[in-house]
């Protein structure tokens, strides 16, 4: 089966208001894709803060029948912004010795 072409998937399913971001975050998917440097891919960063275009990719992501393969570049790139859009929501680590900001009773 042959990878579906995910930018311009994410191009042609954008809504007006979409355009113009996820023309520029393919853009550069598209022009950091073939980096083998994962440091290189970090700059995708800036888009994990925006919740329109990461809801916008995962929609598109649901239509497929099925996940692209890392074989497929733009996906490394997608992915790389995922993750650090967990990290940006990962809940702070309760100190220790607390929990749910309730001290512990040895």
């Amino acid at each position: 089966m042959a990878e579906p072409d995910l930018l311009e998937l994410f191009r042609k399913h954008a809504q007006d208001g979409q355009k113009e971001m996820v023309s520029l975050f393919c853009n550069d998917v598209r022009r950091l894709s073939r980096t083998k440097k994962i440091k290189r891919l970090l700059v995708l960063g800036r888009y994990a803060g925006n919740s329109e275009l990461c809801g916008h990719v995962l929609r598109v992501l649901e239509m497929l029948p099925e996940l692209p393969g890392m074989a497929c570049p733009a996906y490394r790139g997608v992915l790389v912004c995922f993750v650090q859009v967990a990290g940006e929501c990962r809940p702070a680590m309760p100190q220790e010795g607390t929990y749910g900001g309730n001290a512990l009773a040895l």
